[in-house]
């Protein structure tokens, strides 16, 4: 409120120092030049809060702006390296899970497929429906691979392959028969759906 006062204050003064000024000074060519200059100074003083609402620092502007968008930049790079390193976290976090589960159904089922079938389990590998996201809901598939156990050594047998139909080749030391059984066996055990099992019959470690 007080600048716009101070302001119309200057305005008024100035108007009178102009009519003073015009009153005194006499009819010649000077006067017109004067005149010229006044109404020059008065619309300058009519404009001033204009000048002074617009008044900008622009090397102060440029240089926020620089450093909102280094903030911004810096705020992005740190958002996708933390975004990677969860990923990264996530991923190990997974693997784990899934090599303890492995460990877990191998020792389930490890002395019973010795002493009965004398086979052993050399890997399990896991499909899920979703990689990040390793548990028996997204389970799609469960690979089985057998061979005869390290003290159950009788020659060299041919691979055997069992899917969701159970569809087995001939094997001369390890019968369809026999490998239906395990099948069946590893089902019961771990509690799985037929059509999720695949067990592959890899012949002598």
């Amino acid at each position: 409120m007080s600048i716009l006062i101070n302001w119309i204050t200057q305005i008024i003064i100035f108007l009178l120092i102009i009519m003073i000024v015009e009153m005194l000074l006499p009819q010649t060519t000077m006067k017109k030049y004067v005149h010229v200059v006044l109404s020059m100074l008065f619309l300058l003083l009519f404009l001033q809060p204009l000048f002074q609402l617009f008044q900008l620092d622009i090397e102060k502007e440029i240089q926020e702006a620089f450093a909102q968008f280094d903030a911004v930049e810096n705020g992005n790079q740190l958002e996708n390296q933390i975004e990677l390193k969860k990923k990264e976290i996530q991923a190990s976090q997974d693997a784990y899970v899934v090599e303890e589960l492995v460990v877990q159904m191998k020792n389930q089922v490890k002395e019973e497929l010795n002493q009965r079938y004398g086979v052993e389990i050399t890997d399990i590998k896991f499909k899920f429906k979703e990689d990040r996201n390793p548990n028996m809901e997204n389970l799609l598939k469960v690979n089985v691979y057998l061979s005869k156990s390290s003290d159950y050594r009788q020659g060299e047998i041919k691979d055997v392959v069992i899917g969701t139909k159970q569809k087995v080749e001939e094997s001369s030391e390890f019968s369809n028969a026999e490998l239906k059984r395990v099948t069946t066996y590893l089902n019961q055990m771990w509690e799985l759906e037929e059509d999720l099992l695949s067990v592959v019959w890899e012949g002598v470690t």
